[in-house]
This record gives structure tokens, sequence and C-alpha cells, in this order.
């Protein structure tokens, strides 16, 4: 009974038809280099509706390369373009590792940053964590700037002679970033310790003692007095900005995310998402079940949640109740580490696999209805102009009701772009490729018209950016 109880879960997570897939773009690609991408941040600024999207990228072995492994790009959003930000003040460490323990025969090492929190106020101001040293005492350390990298201060008081990472959160107030907690034991005693700066990292106090904290610490945006931090099993909350905390249940979530319409938190956990609708006082599961890897709300819609997985990216519209798939389109890897939705973004959200980024979307965006009169067959017009620089447009018949797609390939053959994937009645369209982040070259641009029983039409032509 219990078999067939899982079984039914994961059909009800999975199922769902050709017809639900959705357009993306790629706008980042790793995946021939070797080392991927690890991490995705996202952060919402105090001011204008994009987030600000940071990657950290992996690990290329046995020796790497010190100026891109282990490195943070951050999204420039008017051009889909990546850059290093704050002059490397996020780059990777790299030292001689000599101790026998750890480095056999001894070797040069890349020590990545492990938390990197930038101000959701000044693109200039962030706080890291990494480890410090490559010895057999290899200890972490905790560095800030304030002037875009040009300069940082490493925190004496947030470092550690001996092995490991001891850090376990650090977060900056998004409304007033003068205001930053670090979380960091006293070295010497059994005392997890939050500690906290009111100059941007100048001077800190300690603000509470717990044995029990060892991960994250979140301040909540919409009540910035809140102060989540991670405990044995739980979360704790502070309600007077750190003074005292209290466990308010719930789990020890690897990620919470907010929405900004209204006082609903979403934690993930080992088990499934809670729920919280009262500041994170109180915490209900929504969904029992430890397929999800990462989970974002949508910040004007409390009920709209993004999920991704190995498998791909999905999406509930009813609170984590139920998920759909949304795109599992991703080559070569489908496996979701990250996602990010914008304020009044629709249904387009950007999302990060272990070797790409992607920006996804879920209805006509860039198609535009030429004419609804029926074609007497299908057809596929050179796209124009072309050559092109940096936007060109496609034109296509549909003659029959079904699903279309219209897919981008580089001259290797790779797919690079989605443009379209939906059920199209028939009539005339019209869609458009923005190539800004995407180098010169020959490009190939195919369609596709199916239904439930076969393949009725295929066409691909050729194409050419130059810049």
């Amino acid at each position: 009974m219990k078999t067939l109880f899982s079984v039914l879960i994961l059909l009800l997570f999975i199922i769902t038809n050709n017809y639900s897939q959705y357009g993306y773009q790629k706008i980042y690609s790793d995946d021939t280099s070797g080392k991927g991408v690890v991490t995705m941040n996202s952060i919402k600024m105090s001011t204008g509706g994009l987030k600000h999207i940071y990657i950290q990228r992996g690990v290329s072995f046995p020796d790497g390369n010190p100026n891109t492994s282990g490195q943070y790009l951050k999204l420039n959003r008017q051009n889909n373009s990546w850059y290093e930000p704050l002059n490397g003040f996020a780059k990777a460490n790299w030292c001689f590792c000599f101790c026998t323990f750890t480095c056999n025969p001894p070797r040069y090492v890349c020590n990545r940053v492990l938390l990197f929190v930038p101000s959701p106020l000044d693109t200039q101001y962030a706080i890291k964590n990494l480890m410090g040293n490559c010895g057999c005492d290899a200890g972490d350390k905790v560095a800030y700037t304030v002037n875009n990298g040009m300069n940082s201060s490493d925190l004496t008081q947030f470092s550690n002679d001996f092995a490991g990472q001891m850090c376990f959160g650090i977060d900056i107030d998004p409304v007033n970033d003068a205001i930053a907690y670090v979380g960091y034991p006293i070295l010497g005693t059994s005392y997890k310790v939050i500690h906290k700066t009111t100059n941007k990292g100048s001077t800190w106090v300690p603000v509470d003692t717990n044995s029990q904290f060892f991960r994250y610490i979140k301040i909540n945006p919409i009540k910035r007095t809140n102060i989540f931090c991670g405990a044995s099993g739980q979360t704790m909350l502070s309600t007077n900005s750190g003074v005292d905390f209290f466990p308010v249940g719930g789990q020890n979530f690897n990620e919470m995310k907010f929405c900004y319409s209204d006082s609903t938190i979403y934690g993930l956990a080992f088990n499934g998402v809670y729920k919280s609708t009262n500041h994170g006082l109180n915490w209900s599961q929504v969904w029992n079940n430890n397929t999800l890897r990462c989970i974002e709300v949508s910040p004007d819609n409390s009920n709209l949640l993004y999920a991704g997985n190995p498998s791909g990216l999905y999406r509930s519209t009813n609170g984590g109740l139920n998920w759909v798939l949304y795109n599992d389109h991703f080559s070569p890897s489908k496996n979701v580490l990250g996602i990010s939705k914008d304020v009044s973004s629709g249904d387009t959200v950007i999302i990060s696999t272990t070797d790409a980024v992607y920006k996804v979307w879920g209805s006509f965006v860039g198609i535009n209805v030429v004419s609804s009169e029926i074609p007497a067959e299908y057809s596929l017009s050179q796209n124009y102009p072309n050559p092109f620089n940096p936007i060109t447009h496609f034109g296509f018949r549909i003659a029959e009701f079904g699903l279309v797609k219209l897919t981008i390939y580089d001259a290797l053959g790779k797919e690079v772009a989605l443009l379209v994937s939906q059920q199209l009645q028939p009539g005339t369209y019209e869609a458009e490729w923005d190539a800004t982040a995407y180098p010169s070259g020959v490009y190939y641009y195919k369609i596709q018209v199916e239904t439930s029983q076969q393949d009725l039409f295929t066409e691909t032509k050729k194409m050419v950016l130059i810049k």
C-alpha cells in the first residue's frame, strides 16, 4: 500500500503532456568548460522591478583556471550579458596547499566563496565568507567591501585558524543597509552567536547567543524586525531585530522566499514546502514530498510558485498544493538549481540549471497574430532582416490546429533558443528573436507543427548574425 501511495504521488507530480511546454531562451551557457554553475543568487533591489541576478561557476579539476573557477558573474538585465561584479571581490581564493591530509600531492587549490550577500540598496557594498587559507588549519573568514571591491576588509572576529567553515549565515537589511547580521561562534566556546552591525560592517556586536543556531540568517523584507535563523530541525524567529529568538515550528529550511504583496512566506525543507501567512509566527506544510530542490514565489501573487529539481521547472498556481511541469527542454542538463521572478513580469522567470541560465515564459512572448484567415498550406518565411543585428523576425503560416515549435540552433546544430512552443489556431503569425547575448555567426531556425497523432510540417532555414 505504501508503494502504491508513493507511485500515485509521483504520478501526480510529473503528469503532464507535450502541450504544457513553453518557450525559453538560453542567456548563459557553461556546458563545455567543465565548471558549470553551482549557485544562483537573486536579490530584489529597493527600487525597480528587476532583480539583480548572480551565478557562481564551479571548479574544473584537476588544476582549474584561477581567473574563472569559482567565479561569480552578474547579469546585465539590459542586454543579457554577464560580467564579474565588484572588481573580483567575489572571486575564489587560490592558494598552494601543502597539507598531506587534504592535498596529496601538494598543489594549488581553489576555495570558492561560501556565502555571498550583496546589498539590496548599494551595488558597491557586499559581504562574503570563504576559506581563508589552504593549510591543515584551513579556517574561514568574513570580509566586506563598501567601494565596489576596490578595497576590502577582513573581519578578524569572524575568522578562525581551525579546519572548516564556521560562519552559518549573513544578511543585509533591504531598507537600511547600514544594518547587517553575521552568524559566527564565539571562538573557544560552544555559543553560536548572531552579530549585528549598524554602520556597514565597521563594528559588530553580539545580539543573541544560542547554541542551537547552525545555518542561515534571513531578514523578513516585509517586517524587518523579524529575523529568521535555522536551528536543530526547526526555524527560530526574533521579532525584535535579533535581541532574542524563539522556535516557530516548520523545519530547518534550505530556502525562504517572500511575497511582496502580502505577508506570505514559503520555506523549502528536505521533506517539502511550508507556508506562513503571519510573518513567520506559524507554519503549515503545503507539499509533503522531497522532490523539489529550489523554489520561488511571485512577488505580486502569493499563490503562484515555481520550483526546480533534476527533471526541470515546475509551477503551482494554488500555493504549492499541486505542481505541473512548466519546462524540461533545457539541454544538456535539466537540473534546475535557482529561480528568479521579477515584479510585474507576467509568466516569465529566469532559471539556472547546472550548466546554463535561461529566460522561460509560458505565453505568446514575441508572437504577433498577423491574420486569422486559414492558410491553404503551411509555410516558413525567410527571416528579415538577414543578415541582422541583433533582432530579426520570422513569419510562418499554420494550416491546422496543433502544437507549433520554433527553435533556434547554432552552426553546430546545438539548440540555443525555443521561441515558440504553443498550441496555435490556423493563421499567419510573426515571431522575433533578440540575439543580443549571442556571438556573430550562422544560425538556423526550424519550425515543427504536430498533433498528437503525427508530424504535419517541418522546415529549416538559415540566417546570419553580424555584429
